[in-house]
């Protein structure tokens, strides 16, 4: 664990292109993020609110907050919410391929290309839709079954006078992110490794996983940190505000790197201790 561990900060310290594949999903899907907000509110607005003719001549909009017009608001912006999530995930499995592209040349003493390992995307595509469809499920199964009930406990119960909808939110996620790197860690890790190759052991499997569960709390603590840091700078435009966004979103991110480092390590099986393989 600790030669894993090692190897893996030696790599993120010293190889900023590993960085790359990471910082450019990020930030690609912040701005989706941002459309889709954008697109949630324009459609919320066309449901509550209708023009009505006045009496006086003209129109004037009414809003109508009935359970109808929110449940059909709702219902528009789901799909449009988990299209965003779904590319969310995408993206960071692309770039978790594509961070042990660059990972294995490195270790192959070679020089890490990204539009080489860009272009090795291609024969990874059946794997990476299969892992991004299972994490998907996971993360709808979780809301479901987890985070649907916990919330209306939380409405009903008065706890949301003591515990703020965004703690609740952070904790909801590091439980379901916990069972996602639990069970798609072995998926991730054979995704990377060719058909032939021999299997990831269990204590592999398990440094894996514990990288894997480790990598959301930390990402949310940063998120958390940065936020807090943004709200001690004074902001006054818009251009300001989103860059102070974006810039928290790739502090909250960096994690993710690390994580996908050292998987990347266990997969190539390049990590020795005291002669045996340690990831």
């Amino acid at each position: 664990m600790q030669e894993l561990w090692r190897k893996t900060i030696e790599l993120f310290r010293k190889n900023p292109i590993l960085w790359l594949p990471v910082l450019c999903s990020d930030i690609t899907v912040f701005w989706l993020t941002r459309v889709q907000n954008l697109a949630t509110r324009k459609i919320a607005e066309w449901c509550i609110t209708t023009s009505v003719q006045s009496v006086l001549g003209g129109t004037y909009t009414k809003s109508d907050l009935s359970q109808q017009a929110i449940r059909r608001a709702e219902l528009l912006g789901a799909p449009l919410e988990w299209g965003t999530y779904f590319a969310h995930i995408g993206l960071y499995t692309a770039a978790f391929v594509m961070t042990a592209m660059l990972v294995n040349m490195l270790l192959q003493n070679r020089e890490a290309d990204s539009a080489e390992a860009f272009r090795s995307l291609r024969s990874f595509t059946r794997g990476m839709l299969r892992l991004s469809i299972k994490l998907l499920g996971i993360y709808a199964a979780g809301s479901v079954v987890f985070v649907l009930p916990i919330t209306y406990l939380w409405k009903i119960s008065g706890l949301s006078k003591l515990v703020t909808p965004s703690f609740l939110g952070a904790g909801e996620a590091v439980v379901i992110s916990t069972c996602a790197a639990w069970l798609l860690t072995p998926t991730a890790i054979a995704l990377l490794q060719a058909k032939d190759s021999i299997s990831a052991s269990a204590d592999q499997l398990k440094w894996g996983r514990i990288f894997a569960i480790l990598t959301p709390p930390v990402s949310i603590l940063i998120g958390y940190l940065a936020q807090r840091a943004e709200q001690a700078v004074p902001l006054t435009s818009n251009f300001e505000f989103t860059v102070a966004g974006m810039a928290v979103s790739v502090a909250s991110s960096v994690p993710y790197i690390v994580l996908f480092v050292s998987l990347s390590l266990v997969a190539a099986s390049q990590i020795r201790d005291a002669g045996n393989p340690v990831a």
